[in-house]
Formats: structure tokens, C-alpha cells, sequence
């Protein structure tokens, strides 16, 4: 499962795989692109946080509070504005898309 956590100067991405990739965090307005995973690092004006990759998908995690707990993907959206949007319990349990 796909989350970002936020601990110091980085951001943590957990990608489908388990993998850990990190990026260097950025400021509000900002993002930042990392070649090796394809994909930029965006945080929004409203300080949400988002992966956007080459083809124009969006993975939106929202806010990501700097205490090095996950925080999971809550929403992918392409281009054209289609959207698959995930709701969870309060312990993180996946619930509906």
C-alpha cells in the first residue's frame, strides 16, 4: 500500500513494491522530480502533498504532519479529471473506493 511519512528534511514514499524512496522535503508551491522513480514530489499551496508522474497521473496523499507516521493514498486521479477515491476507518482500514 502506497503511503508518504515526513521525518526531518525528507519525505518517505512507500511504494507498491515496500520499497522506501526518499525525497528532500519542499515548500508549499514546490516540487521536486526524482529520475531514477519517474515521478515529482508536488506540495500543493494548501501544503497537500501528491506524486504526479510523467503521463499525468496523480497519486493525492493530503497532508503529511512531520511525526514519521504514514499517511495513506487517498485518492488517484488522471489528466481528464477521473478519479478513484479511498475512504478508511479511523485505524487506516480500507473501507470503499
Amino acid at each position: 500500500e502506497q503511503s508518504l511519512r515526513k521525518r526531518g528534511s525528507f519525505v518517505y514514499l512507500t511504494d507498491n513494491q515496500g520499497r522506501t524512496v526518499p525525497f528532500v522535503d519542499i515548500a508549499p508551491g514546490q516540487r521536486i522530480y526524482n529520475p531514477h522513480e519517474q515521478v515529482y514530489l508536488v506540495c500543493t499551496q494548501g501544503g497537500h502533498y501528491l506524486l504526479q508522474t510523467l503521463d499525468n497521473i496523480f497519486f493525492y496523499f493530503g497532508e503529511v504532519p512531520g511525526d514519521n507516521k504514514p499517511v495513506p493514498l487517498d485518492r488517484i486521479e488522471n489528466a481528464l479529471g477521473q478519479f478513484l477515491h479511498f475512504t478508511r476507518t479511523e485505524q487506516g482500514t480500507l473501507t470503499d473506493i
